[in-house]
């Protein structure tokens, strides 16, 4: 799948790291979960997950499919490095509770031809073992959204034995379903 960019044609990354450091396993917490096959240091990149823009959550109909995909600012047409920028921006303008701040972001996006804030988010659905991974506020591995490649990179954070559940932060406190 290629995707248009002021940068030129970009392609998703071919060759993803191969899945030998972790593998899906019944979780004792949550059903199924992410485990390590070995022992991982910190820092240790254990894999890439394509992902597919599937729309704006306000335009998923799906309940079940709602609860595995993440919000993120993604437009084709920018480069990888401007939609890196506004997805951080956006996000952290968002996380703040000032009204002029808001208000600043609003005028923001409407510069980028974005009228309608309930469209300003995609959702993305990631591939690979990226949608098993389960949440916990403890958790052991980060991600990351590489624009460049297009892909979703998992990296441990701390030291993790093997045979231990691997956990992220899914991100959103909104959701009651991770309390």
């Amino acid at each position: 799948m290629n995707f248009a960019s002021k940068a030129g044609r970009r392609k998703m990354k071919d060759n993803l790291l191969a899945l030998t450091k972790i593998f899906v396993g019944k979780s004792s917490c949550k059903g199924r979960g992410v485990f390590a096959a070995q022992d991982l240091e910190k820092g240790e990149l254990i894999e890439e997950a394509h992902f597919i823009i599937s729309g704006c959550p306000i335009d998923l109909q799906d309940e079940q499919l709602k609860r595995y995909v993440f919000s993120l600012f993604y437009n084709e047409k920018f480069t990888a490095e401007e939609n890196k920028r506004l997805n951080f921006q956006v996000i952290f303008k968002l996380m703040i509770d000032d009204k002029k701040i808001h208000d600043s972001l609003l005028e923001e996006l409407k510069e980028f031809g974005y009228d309608d804030f309930s469209k300003v988010f995609s959702t993305a659905v990631v591939l690979g073992y990226g949608m098993i991974y389960n949440h916990s506020s403890n958790y052991n591995v980060e991600w990351e959204i590489d624009y460049n490649d297009l892909v979703f990179k998992y990296k441990t954070n701390q030291n993790v034995p093997k045979g231990q559940e691997l956990f992220i932060n899914y991100g959103n406190s909104e959701r009651k379903d991770l309390k």
